[in-house]
Formats: C-alpha cells, sequence, structure tokens
C-alpha cells in the first residue's frame, strides 16, 4: 500500500532548513520503525517498507501490510506510526509558525481523501478526513499542553481476509472526540 503525506509548508522557499531537515529525519525514523517492526525475528531482514519525496509529497511504499493476507495488528501497527508521524509533522509546524485558527474555526469540513494531511494542506484544500482531522486537532491539543492521542476502530469489510476500514478518533482526559463528526461526516459512516 503506498500511503502519500502532503507537506506545502516544508520545502518552499519561506521554510527554513531546521523545518525540512526535521520532517526528513521524522520520515527516516517511521521508515526505520516498520521496517524493524516487520523484521522483528528474521535474521538478515532490511524490511519492505521504502519512501520517496517529489516535491511537498512523501510518499511511502507499505507492501507487506493492507493485503488480505496481513495482519491487524501489522495493519495498525502501521496506521499508528504514520498518524504519529502526521502528528509530529503538525506539532513542528505549530511551534514554528504564528497562532492560527483552530481546526474547528478553519472552515475544513469532512470529506474523504487519500491524502495524509498536514495542517497547512488540510487548511488549503478545505476538506479531509478522518487521519488528517484528528492528527491536527491533536497537535492543536498538545500545542496549549492538552494531552490528547490518536484512537483508531476498524470494521472489518465482509470477504476481504484481514482488511478492515479504520476510523481514527481522538481520545483526551475528557473521553473521545470524533472532529470527522463534528465536521461532517455523513450519518451513515458513524462508528
Amino acid at each position: 500500500m503506498e500511503i502519500v503525506f502532503d507537506f506545502p509548508h516544508v520545502f518552499s522557499p519561506d521554510s527554513s532548513p531546521a523545518e525540512s531537515a526535521n520532517v526528513e529525519r521524522a520520515s527516516r525514523d517511521l521508515l526505520t520503525f516498520v521496517n524493524r517492526a516487520f523484521c522483528k525475528g528474521k535474521p538478515g531482514c532490511v524490511g519492505p517498507a521504502t519512501g520517496r519525496r517529489a516535491g511537498e509529497f512523501f510518499s511511502f511504499n507499505f507492501p507487506h501490510v493492507f493485503t488480505p493476507t496481513s495482519s491487524r495488528a501489522d495493519n495498525a501497527m502501521v496506521i499508528r506510526a504514520c498518524l504519529d508521524f502526521l502528528i509530529h509533522v503538525n506539532e513542528d509546524f505549530l511551534s514554528r509558525r504564528p497562532p492560527m485558527r483552530g481546526l474547528f474555526d478553519s472552515g475544513v469540513h469532512y470529506e474523504r481523501t487519500t491524502i495524509w494531511d498536514s495542517i497547512p494542506a488540510l487548511y488549503k484544500r478545505g476538506y479531509g478526513d478522518c487521519k488528517s482531522l484528528s492528527a491536527a486537532l491533536i497537535a492543536q491539543y498538545r500545542h496549549v499542553n492538552r494531552p490528547a492521542l490518536p484512537s483508531f476502530r476498524y470494521t472489518p469489510r465482509p470477504g476481504a481476509g484481514t482488511q478492515a476500514d479504520y476510523h481514527i478518533l481522538v481520545q483526551t482526559e475528557e473521553g473521545f472526540e470524533d472532529p470527522s463528526k463534528i465536521l461532517g461526516m455523513p450519518h451513515g459512516d458513524d462508528w
């Protein structure tokens, strides 16, 4: 499976070298983590995950997950690693930029996408789904020292082996928040 992230703020003329270096380092860390987890107990394994950058887009290829034979544990591990990566990039973005509108005041609404959008990409697009919305909200909460974690649920796809549809929520000390629902996810998509 290929997972693409959009970071328009990173390799642009107004981005700092430190910001670009942070994202490059975090992308290497993501690949290292996934490949080590996949290779656990397999002598000589270097892992199947790869990554590349094209302009503002980072693309990761994870051929060992989200297939009919991949395990739910491996799928969940990659989702969590990708969420942590996006949240980290968003937190770094917020720490380097002037204060901005919060997610619920941004005009962004829920709509499905295949791209994992950073905060500036999400706000520019004007819509996103659970992965980008939750990562943005978690980074914003953490930016003001409010603890928050990603939490996801899945529903098995009938006849698709271990494949499932995932939905990402925000867990805080007060409970769970669903920014997708707040921002207009259709009622039939409720989790």
